[in-house]
């Protein structure tokens, strides 16, 4: 048995004694190694909480000793405790026909499950795994992890949300200044509807991210079918009178998403976000502006049989664009400008606006909504994404891939401090935050957290990059991928 801090060993326990007598010595001994939190709950009593569900890690140790393989004798059963979870190790992948949604059906030692039995420290079929997920929910807990099949042995891990027990018995649940957008995906085939064969790897990258967006998809979001990381929801317009009245443009709610693979397993990261969205066909486009004849323009869609197919925007001549159709085919086509709608930018549609007379003012309009010059915007954007989480989790989650499901944590990861700290008596230049009403701040941090963001600039502002030698490689990667992205999205 290991004993480690964040990862590095600072305890080393070896037990060695019949099974019988082995699991009774594991018993007496984990409970004084396990921690209590206690905190003052909402009816003003202490509650307090075990680490771990006693049933929970029980049910790991004698698992890992029953069903490990033998044949392995110089492979022990590995428990190792670290401050946020607990992983048992046991030798041997599963055994034939076994997989994480049916983990004890087929014992590999048969003999050594009925004397267990026998001696009331286990039970048959699936029972034992299910109350295991059981405790560790009623606890609000994450349900247990278990690896993958194929690999040489089986891991089993239990978190212990060490972080949001630890807020809550301090009380400091709502005072942190940073704001994650991280939700983690778990993968579990214990209530399957498919079967799971043993060599039946779970679910990769791309696997996870078509079926995420297959399910937007069947909750009535459309996605954005160039980007394929915007969601967006055409059913909740944002009402602006003298924009619906142009039929100009439409303003409506979305987020962002991406699916991403870390050290300890699937994201989704997830952000608020508004989109404006061109309703003219090209054609009212000239028709109001023909200097707009000349720009360039990329992507759009093109009007075919009554729908809307996204396409790529070559060049316009005598009334007729030269597209190319998003599709396997890409075939080029020529079609009159009345049935393509290109998307347009924001300034564009300012512009527009303002030749058709419209009074108002586009920027201010998109800023309030995508909370850009509110006080407090970094928290209220957090608060809408977290929203945002808890809804997926709900209506969209659980996924089914294959003889996986998918689970979304609608609580965000919380983040590791930075390897620098920002000092709070750094002193800026008074920068802008806010040019409608000139308010400055005479920090960087007391700006950022009270506005959120810098107004858009009229010019370019040089941004200086510090950092240690040692990553010097890694943030130039960095540069190099935010660079791709603008060229990219623009």
């Amino acid at each position: 048995m290991l004993f480690k801090g964040s990862e590095f060993v600072v305890k080393d326990e070896l037990f060695s004694d019949p099974l019988p007598r082995l699991v009774q010595r594991l018993h007496d001994f984990l409970p004084s190694q396990l921690r209590e939190f206690t905190f003052l709950g909402h009816q003003g009593k202490f509650i307090q909480e075990p680490e771990y569900p006693e049933f929970a890690w029980q049910e790991a140790i004698v698992n890992a000793l029953v069903h490990r393989s033998y044949s392995l004798r110089n492979s022990p059963v590995l428990i190792e405790m670290y401050d946020d979870r607990l992983e048992v190790t046991s030798p041997g992948n599963y055994p034939a026909c076994v997989h994480p949604r049916e983990f004890i059906h087929y014992p590999r030692n048969p003999h050594l499950m009925d004397s267990m039995r026998y001696l009331k420290f286990v039970r048959m079929l699936n029972e034992g795994s299910l109350r295991m997920r059981d405790e560790m929910e009623r606890a609000n807990l994450p349900i247990p992890e278990f690896s993958r099949p194929g690999n040489p042995y089986v891991r089993l891990i239990l978190r212990n949300d060490v972080e949001r027990r630890v807020k809550e018995r301090t009380g400091e649940g709502e005072q942190v200044s940073e704001f994650a957008n991280l939700f983690r995906i778990t993968l579990d085939t214990t209530d399957s509807k498919k079967p799971v064969s043993e060599h039946d790897s779970p679910p990769d990258f791309s696997e996870i991210r078509q079926a995420v967006s297959d399910a937007l998809r069947a909750q009535g979001y459309a996605i954005d079918s160039f980007t394929n990381d915007v969601a967006v929801d055409f059913r909740n317009e944002y009402i602006v009178p003298e924009l619906a009245q142009s039929r100009l443009a439409s303003i409506y709610p979305g987020f962002r998403f991406r699916i991403h693979r870390l050290q300890d397993g699937f994201y989704l990261t997830l952000d608020h976000t508004i989109q404006v969205r061109n309703r003219a066909t090209l054609e009212r486009i000239l028709s109001i502006n023909p200097a707009m004849k000349s720009r360039s323009y990329r992507k759009g869609f093109v009007r075919k049989g009554g729908k809307w197919y996204p396409c790529f925007i070559r060049s316009i001549e005598n009334g007729h664009v030269s597209l190319q159709v998003l599709s396997k085919e890409n075939k080029t086509e020529v079609v009159a400008t009345g049935n393509v709608m290109p998307l347009l930018p924001t300034t564009w549609i300012a512009e527009l606006l303002q030749k058709t007379s419209v009074r108002l003012d586009l920027f201010r309009e998109v800023k309030k909504l995508a909370l850009s010059s509110s006080k407090n915007a970094a928290r209220e954007r957090s608060a809408r994404t977290i929203n945002i989480a808890k809804r997926l989790s709900e209506k969209v989650f659980p996924l089914q891939v294959r003889g996986y499901r998918l689970f979304l944590t609608p609580s965000p990861r919380r983040l590791k401090g930075p390897g620098v700290l920002l000092k709070s008596d750094l002193v800026d230049v008074q920068p802008v935050f806010s040019k409608e009403t000139q308010a400055r701040a005479s920090t960087v941090i007391n700006g950022l957290t009270t506005y959120g963001s810098y107004d858009k600039p009229e010019h370019e502002i040089p941004l200086v990059l510090l950092c240690t030698s040692d990553m010097l490689e890694p943030m130039r990667a960095l540069v190099r991928r935010l660079l791709l992205y603008h060229l990219v999205t623009q």
